[in-house]
Order: C-alpha cells, then structure tokens, then sequence
C-alpha cells in the first residue's frame, strides 16, 4: 500500500505530456519524431490513467502502457478502460525498476510529477527506460522539481514535515499541515523583509491546496528538487540529450534583458546557459524533453520547421484597437498581460488563428487564408509567416501541436462531447477536453453532457432534460425564480439555456466533429 491508495491523487491530462506536444518540441529542434497514429506510448506513474486514457481514445491505432506503483489506481484505470471498451491501452501495477514491459520500444515515453518524489535508485531506473527504451526516433517527457525556486517552497515543507513527524494517518497529517500553516500565518507580524514576503506567498498557496495535492506534493517522505545541470549530467549517463523545454519560452534568450542576453549568448553549452537562466529567473519546476543520443539537434531554429505544425493562440483580441496596422492581445489565462502586434502578415496571421478557436489552424492553412487576403506574393507571405511563427512560439503568444485534434468548429445538429469527458463527468467536475486541458463544469452542465453523446438532437435533449427539471436536479432560474417544467416560459428559457450551453462546451474543445 502507498499514499497514493489511502488519499489518491487526482488523475488529470497534462497538455506537455502528450505525444502531440513533445513531437512539436522535437520538431522545432530539426529532430524527426515518430507519427502518433500508430505510435507506441510509455507512461511512467500513470495513477488512474489520467493522461493516456484520453490519449487512446483520441488515437485508436497507437499502442499506449501504463505503470504505476499504487494497485487502487490501476484497477481504477483498468475500469475506466472496460467502461469506454478500450483495446489498445494497458496498465500494469508495480515498481518501475521491476515489472516486465510488454514492448522493446517505445516512441514516446512520460512521466509528470514523478521524479522528484521517487528515491534515487528509482529515478535511475527511470532514466534508464528511456535511455534504453526509446525507439530510434524516440522523445521522453520528464518533469521535476528545480532548485534555486524550490528553496522557498523546501522552508514551508519542512515546517509541515516537523509537526507532522508524530502522525502516521495520511489525512491526519494534511489536517495537521494545514493548522501548521495556519499558525505560521497567524504569527508572521513579527517577521519583517524578504523572509516574511516568501512565508506569506507560499502559505497563501498552500493554504488553498487540495489535500491529495499538499499529501502527495509536500508531505511525501521523498521531494527531493535538483539543479538542471545535476539531472541533464543524470540524463546524459544513461544515454540521453536535452531536446528543449516543453515551454520554449523559457529558453528564449530574448524574453529577458539586454544585459542578460549579451552575458549568456557567446554560451555554446545549452545547459550551462539555462542553468544560468534558472538561477536568474529562480525557476521551481522543469517539463524536459530527452531524445537518445546521436541525434542532430539543430540550435538555430529554421523557419522551415514550423510548416509541419499547428498552432494553438495563448491570448485573445482586446477590444481597443489601436488602428489596421496593430493588433492589442491579452493572455487568455492572465488577462492582465498585454501585448501589441504589428505588420500586415503578423497581425493577419494571428487574427487568423484567433478566429479560428477553439479549432488548431496548421501553418498551410494560415497560409492560404492570409494568401487569398493580402497583396503580397506568395513567397513573400510565406517566408514572414514562417519567421513570426518560430518568434511567436518563443515569446509565448503560441503554443505548437504535432497534429491538430478533431475539435467540432460549430455545434452539429446532434452534438457530440469527447467521450472520456462525459465518462469523466458521471462522477466528478473536472473533465479533460481535446486539448488535453482540465475544464471545471457545474451540476447542471454536467447532467446535460450525458446526453451530448451525437446521437440525440436539440429537441430530444430539451425533453431529457425536461425529466430532470421535473424531479427537482435540475434547476433554471429566471430573475432569480426557479422555473418549473410546467412552466409556459419553460421551452423558451431552456432553449436559451441550450444555446448557451453548447456556446460554452464548443469554445471549451469539448465537442468532437462528427
């Protein structure tokens, strides 16, 4: 038995930890990864399958095993798949460094949120899979937690570990850890400056924490953070070359200062230069790409790279624009970050990708929308388009995916939600989409999803949910009044309540073409 049995941890998607993602990251570094189609997958403390059961939905050709320490999970796992009639995933219960893997190879292996907890024999063990695993073309994913950054959140845990040395319970301990963070916070007047800004920004954190999350993240007897430069050392002794970061903005010299890029850019060692930049930026946590030794892989980014890509917007248009030749952004997940675009192709380009959301655009197909729009020559449009897209990626106004999901571009006259997320939304509110993002729904939307399932129309969906107003689980308000089913306001309120709903699953990617 692990923690992991007693208080499981919550088993999401994680979006860098996907084929999809790592092929894109090996690409834009000239490496030539394998087709996910038909791709064998590794995942390495998988939990409940999180991450690659929406994978082996999405890829029914690929070949996808699962490895986890904890007997509860996997058997969670393994119901899952039955219940979605899976044939190409498997999951085996047991220490990595022990079980027996059904394939030689493997195109691409992860493991999120594993390294860092797992004792060093163990992390070896990890580290020799993929040195010794990967396909000839192979990608793994690993992420961990850095130092410096860690130096701060490592002052909290060993407070928590301290008082919570006496309690054997799991959920005790949390309880415990948390009336310790509480009595830190309440007792911080005293402290004054630097100390007193950490305490209070890593207790606000943590204080707001679920549970599985401060167990399994803080409490566990191994956390153990280590400097890029120690892991890549790791790496490089099993076999293994640094590809680049799964946020290629972190590596971009040109995201931080003059005097930072004229210290760092005569560097020739990669890793020696982005464990400076660790140092600079005091960065707690690391998404690394790993490829086997041998490859080429080509620092100078081509511009040529990006044509095989699709590419996914990170901020959204303001609505104050400054003129044509302009174009003003916010970041969609920090609203209060804003950038400005300007030229004719950067800022057609990226109205193009905008208003194709929740959709990816590939790179031919920005190009042809832009080729028809602007009075430029092809191979004028071309080339610029190529040179912003790398800068884009780089400064992080884009993300970049292998292949682009099959996410619906309008509700179909029988909507369809990917299934794994109405399995999902049976029994909690967190679901995964096609974009591999988590996606929070409320009760009503999560009854409604059940019936999304692109064999039912409006008008049978409205009269299912008719049912469920009737006995009371589900409720629509008008002016703050519940409406009842016999209401004669009934059918106009539910059809609006209808429209807004799929407005919001469709700009949440979680309908599926068809």
């Amino acid at each position: 038995m692990t923690t992991y049995d007693d208080i499981p941890y919550p088993s999401y998607g994680y979006p860098q930890a996907t084929p999809s993602a790592m092929s894109a990251i090996g690409q834009v570094f000239s490496l030539s990864p394998a087709g996910i189609e038909k791709a064998t997958v590794l995942e390495i403390g998988c939990a409940s399958g999180g991450n690659i059961i929406p994978l082996a939905v999405q890829y029914p050709d690929a070949t996808f095993v699962g490895v986890d320490l904890s007997e509860n999970q996997i058997a969670q796992a393994n119901a899952l798949v039955a219940k979605l009639n899976l044939t190409n995933v498997t999951f085996i219960a047991g220490s990595i460094d022990e079980v027996e893997f059904p394939h030689e190879t493997y195109d691409y292996i992860m493991a999120h949120g594993v390294f860092s907890w797992v004792p060093s024999f163990v992390q070896d063990a990890i580290l020799k899979i993929c040195g010794e695993r990967l396909s000839d073309n192979g990608l793994a994913y690993l992420s961990y937690n850095t130092l410096p950054g860690w130096n701060a959140v490592k002052t909290v845990r060993d407070m928590m570990l301290y008082h919570g040395q006496r309690f054997s319970d799991p959920a005790k301990k949390v309880r415990e850890a948390r009336q310790m963070l509480k009595f830190v916070a309440d007792n911080l007047g005293s402290s004054s400056g630097a100390y007193k800004t950490l305490l209070e920004q890593e207790v606000k954190t943590l204080q707001n924490a679920d549970d599985n999350y401060l167990l399994h993240d803080h409490l566990e007897a191994i956390n153990e953070p280590c400097y890029f430069h120690e892991f890549m050392s790791r790496a490089n002794e099993a076999g293994l070359s640094y590809v680049g970061d799964s946020e290629l903005p972190s590596m971009y010299l040109g995201n931080h200062s003059d005097k930072v890029k004229k210290t760092l850019a005569p560097m020739t060692n990669v890793i020696e230069q982005e464990q400076y930049l660790d140092f600079i930026s005091n960065r707690r946590f690391r998404m690394t790409v790993l490829t086997r030794k041998g490859h080429e892989i080509k620092r100078s980014i081509s511009s040529e790279v990006v044509k095989k890509l699709c590419l996914i917007p990170l901020f959204g248009i303001t609505p104050d624009q400054p003129n044509d030749q302009e174009l003003r952004i916010k970041r969609l997940k920090e609203p209060e970050l804003i950038a400005t675009i300007s030229g004719e192709v950067a800022v057609g380009a990226y109205k193009e990708i905008i208003n194709a959301f929740p959709k990816m655009l590939s790179f031919d197909q920005v190009f042809s929308r832009l080729e028809k729009k602007l009075d430029k020559s092809s191979e004028e449009i071309e080339r610029d388009l190529s040179n912003l897209v790398v800068r884009f990626l780089f400064s992080g106004l884009l993300a970049a995916r292998a292949d682009a999901a099959p996410i619906a571009s309008e509700v179909n006259e029988k909507p369809e939600v990917f299934s794994y997320a109405r399995l999902q939304a049976e029994k909690q509110d967190v679901v995964t989409n096609l974009k591999h993002d988590q996606i929070k729904l409320k009760v009503d939307q999560r009854i409604l999803l059940q019936y999304l399932d692109g064999k039912n129309d409006a008008e049978r969906i409205r009269k299912e949910l008719l049912k469920h107003i009737a006995s009371g689980e589900l409720n629509l308000n008008k002016n703050g009044d519940v409406v009842a089913a016999d209401s004669p306001e009934i059918d106009t309120i539910l059809k609006t309540y209808l429209d807004a709903q799929f407005g919001f699953f469709l700009r949440n990617s979680l309908l599926i073409e068809n």
